[in-house]
């Protein structure tokens, strides 16, 4: 202890008596009362400064590390030096994040202009370049990712993961995105949730869409509750409402048709674009489209409630049975058999 306390003290008066031996060196001056700085070796210019009363520190003349109530901020234009930020317990890293808070507690920015709008919104956490860039009043947002909930204003309760995800939402609140552009054009939609890379990028003001995998749901502009789970599930739908398609290329050609239901991969890819009531309800003749496979759907009689069974055949549909051989070699092969296979093409049939 006592040699690790005599080499701190010997370090410290070698620098305060070293003698500037090149233009490129430095001078260390401790300024009673006023801190410890740090100057070129002429003595006329201060790079470094280190406030004795607020522990501050300042370089180049710009303050760079400071401190406001209980609130931390580093890096050039980091928090508001004009303001308490009461009640604080604020933390802002890189150039100009939460530069213009007000009263806005418990933020969190890590990036350069991360939240640097903000003024009184509250709970937010943006970590990436420019993330939360526009916010002001929005509270309880997290942004991950260069661009995440770039243009964000008073939009709350949102969650943007990937590079541009939730870009262009303004006011719109409790989106969920994960994944590269997912939701970009979001502006006033709420309660969507999309992961995957480009799901629901075109949705703007559509709202409780669910969107899992890359290009799901990518071209929904206003369409509400969707549901889409597959790559390029719902693809092209457009204004199209309640929808369910379930597996790859899923509904992949609907552009504005509702309550339709297509389970497995490319169930409902060639029906018509507009295509509506492919679900079992009681509302509209039920019709689903299901892949490889027919299903029975049911269809109110016009003069009883009751339900009567009517088929409905959407997809081609192949079925094989096996049959035991009727040569002489199934003698000595007694499992020998032959597959006989059909193929035949369908349709819905009113």
């Amino acid at each position: 202890m006592v040699r690790t306390a005599r080499s701190a003290a010997c370090f410290a008066v070698l620098l305060l008596t070293a003698v500037p031996a090149a233009a490129g060196d430095v001078s260390l001056k401790l300024d009673s009362g006023a801190g410890f700085s740090v100057t070129n070796s002429s003595g006329a210019t201060e790079r470094l400064r280190v406030d004795e009363a607020t522990g501050n520190v300042s370089r180049n003349g710009a303050l760079f590390v400071h401190t406001t109530g209980n609130s931390l901020f580093v890096g050039p234009g980091a928090g508001n030096t004009s303001t308490s930020g009461s009640p604080g317990y604020s933390a802002a890293f890189g150039r100009n994040a939460l530069a213009a808070n007000t009263t806005g507690p418990f933020n969190s920015a890590f990036g350069n202009g991360a939240l640097s709008s903000n003024t009184t919104g509250a709970d937010n956490s943006a970590v990436g370049v420019v993330a939360l860039h526009y916010n002001t009043t929005g509270g309880g947002n997290s942004a991950f990712g260069k661009f995440a909930l770039f243009s964000n204003t008073t939009g709350y309760a949102n969650t943007g993961f990937g590079f541009q995800s939730l870009r262009i939402n303004t006011t719109g609140f409790a989106n969920a995105a994960f994944g590269v552009d997912a939701l970009f054009w979001n502006s006033t939609g709420a309660s969507n949730s999309a992961f995957g890379s480009s799901s629901l990028r075109a949705n703007t003001t559509g709202y409780q869409n669910a969107a899992f995998g890359r290009d799901a749901l990518s071209s929904n502009t206003t369409g509400y509750r969707n549901v889409a789970f597959g790559t390029y599930a719902l693809r092209n739908d457009l204004t199209g409402s309640s929808n369910a398609a379930f597996g790859k290329d899923a509904l992949l050609n609907d552009t504005s048709g509702a309550r339709n239901v297509a389970i497995g991969t490319g169930a409902g890819s060639r029906l018509p674009a507009t295509t509506t009531s492919i679900s079992p309800t009681r509302e509209s003749p039920a019709r689903t489209v299901r892949s490889g496979s027919v299903r029975r759907a049911r269809t109110p009689r016009p003069s009883s409630p009751a339900f009567a069974l009517r088929p409905l055949e959407l997809e081609s549909v192949s079925r094989c049975s096996w049959r035991p051989m009727a040569s002489s070699a199934s003698r000595h092969h007694p499992r020998a058999s032959s597959r006989t296979c059909a193929t035949w093409a369908t349709r819905a049939m009113s």
